[in-house]
């Protein structure tokens, strides 16, 4: 099963959507390419 891991330092985010930004962040690492680096998001 693969699972996202969101860091810790995320809980310093001092934003007014903080939700937002942690959602946006899961959704990048969700469909990043490991071998380049690069997450295309449409």
């Amino acid at each position: 099963m693969n699972y996202i891991v969101i860091p810790k330092d995320i809980i310093g985010y001092k934003s007014n959507s903080k939700l937002s930004d942690i959602y946006t962040y899961a959704c990048m690492r969700s469909t990043i390419n490991y071998k380049s680096g690069i997450s295309k998001i449409n």
